[in-house]
């Protein structure tokens, strides 16, 4: 929000803007940022993507399940949003690190896409690449689940 500052000419100004209406504009545009980001984000749903791994993050329980949900149903990546997969979706290999996820992390696309993995164990992902499928979006979460390791 904007606030007067000392010795600026907007401070001077003898018609400010009252505070209700800073506040309603600014969470007008608040809002207006997270619905184009959002916008922006599922054009990329069911592609892959590469994403630099950076910090282990607390996903809220009702995520846990849509990604974990989405995995043990074996989603296809292109199914998104309650779309039925095909029936000859892929079993998930017994060594995929998506199979039982316990932790979560997350990093960025070089598109700027902030993503959300499920892993197994407790090996730290800070500064790995992984290629990712974009399985579903929530709120502020781009999730995806790994489908290779890419460089370190």
């Amino acid at each position: 929000k904007y606030s007067p500052r000392k010795g600026t000419p907007a401070a001077a100004f003898k018609e400010q803007v009252v505070p209700p209406i800073k506040e309603k504009r600014s969470q007008f545009l608040i809002a207006l940022a997270a619905a184009l980001r959002q916008r922006y984000a599922a054009k990329f749903l069911g592609e892959s993507l590469e994403v630099l791994l950076e910090e282990e993050v607390k996903v809220p329980p009702r995520l846990r399940l849509t990604i974990e949900g989405s995995l043990t149903k074996h989603k296809v990546p292109g199914a998104c949003h309650g779309e039925s997969a095909p029936e000859e979706q892929p079993q998930p290999n017994e060594n995929s690190p998506n199979d039982q996820p316990g932790k979560y992390w997350a990093g960025y696309s070089d598109n700027y896409l902030r993503v959300t993995v499920p892993v197994l164990g407790n090996d730290s992902m800070a500064g790995r690449f992984v290629k990712v499928s974009l399985m579903t979006i929530d709120n502020e979460f781009l999730l995806g689940r790994i489908i290779e390791n890419s460089r370190n």
